[in-house]
């Protein structure tokens, strides 16, 4: 795994890359650190789960760039959940709809809605901005840690968590610490 402190715009493009090509990102939100993978491949959405130690049941929250993005993963939107979104992104709210075909089961843990979330962190938008420029429709991520422990606010608590299970294409960025400590 490849560790990047304060990335500049070309770092978060290549970043973006690895995603589309299946390998796993953690990155800053302002919540915590998330493991990041390409949220509509399987393949790369089992290595989280993997490296977790979480179970396949447990569903994954979809981060996406603005409310732009919400009909992709969610269908039968209502105006009390475009109104928070309006009102609440980006930032630290959760969203959950019924979802789209898009949203499989992987995602989803087999239930019939999907979590989405804007993430405010500079990075984090950054990140969803360069993906979705090479076609990526969203980033499914989780705290980078080991699941049932506590949630990584930095990327050195990635690293202690779930380093050894990320491969040498695997990328962390390190951009400081995440203000607020709780998904």
């Amino acid at each position: 795994m490849e560790i990047i402190t304060n990335p500049t715009l070309s770092e978060i493009k290549r970043a973006a890359k690895a995603l589309i090509d299946g390998h796993l990102v953690a990155f800053p939100t302002k919540t915590v650190y998330g493991l990041g993978a390409y949220a509509a491949n399987g393949k790369a959405v089992s290595r989280i789960y993997s490296a977790k130690g979480r179970l396949t049941g447990h569903p994954l929250i979809v981060h996406i760039s603005s409310i732009k993005q919400l009909e992709s993963w969610a269908k039968e939107l209502t105006d009390y959940a475009i109104q928070l979104a309006r009102e609440f992104w980006p930032g630290p709210m959760t969203l959950i709809l019924k979802r789209s075909s898009l949203a499989k089961d992987f995602i989803t843990g087999g239930q019939g809605t999907v979590g989405l979330r804007v993430p405010a962190h500079q990075i984090a938008q950054e990140l969803l901005a360069a993906f979705e420029k090479f076609g990526g429709t969203g980033i499914t991520a989780t705290s980078a840690n080991r699941f049932g422990a506590v949630s990584a606010t930095s990327s050195d608590d990635g690293i202690d968590e779930i380093g050894k299970d990320l491969n040498l294409r695997d990328l962390i960025i390190n951009g400081g610490s995440s203000r607020i400590g709780i998904e």
